[in-house]
C-alpha cells in the first residue's frame, strides 16, 4: 500500500494493515509508536486501534485497524489548489494528537 523512509504498509484482508519495519531500524521504536498510538486511539483522537506487534520474515511490525479512505497525499495531489484547507487539516489534526 504504500513505503516510507523507516517502514513499509501492506494490507492484510479487509480489516487489517501490517506496519514492518525495514531491517536497519531498531525495533524499539515500534514498542514507542504502539504506546504513543494506542494511547491517542484510547482518548479518541485521530489514530487506528493496534492489534498487536508481530515478526514477519526477520522484520518487527505492528498489526494497525485498515481505516478506508483517501490518504492526505492523495487529496493534496487530487486538488492542489486547496493547498491552504490541507495545510489547516494537517494542523488540526496535529492539534487534536
Amino acid at each position: 500500500m504504500a513505503s516510507g523512509r523507516t517502514a513499509d504498509v501492506f494490507a492484510v484482508g479487509e480489516n487489517q494493515v501490517l506496519k514492518p519495519l525495514k531491517p536497519r531500524f531498531d525495533p524499539q521504536m515500534l514498542v514507542v509508536e504502539s504506546t504513543k498510538t494506542a494511547a491517542v486511539h484510547a482518548a479518541g483522537g485521530p489514530a487506528p486501534s493496534m492489534s498487536d506487534l508481530v515478526e514477519i520474515d526477520g522484520r518487527s511490525g505492528i498489526l494497525f485497524e485498515r481505516i478506508n479512505g483517501i490518504s492526505m497525499l492523495d487529496a493534496i495531489l487530487t486538488n492542489v489548489d486547496d493547498g491552504i484547507g490541507h495545510v489547516i487539516t494537517f494542523a488540526d489534526l496535529h492539534a487534536d494528537v
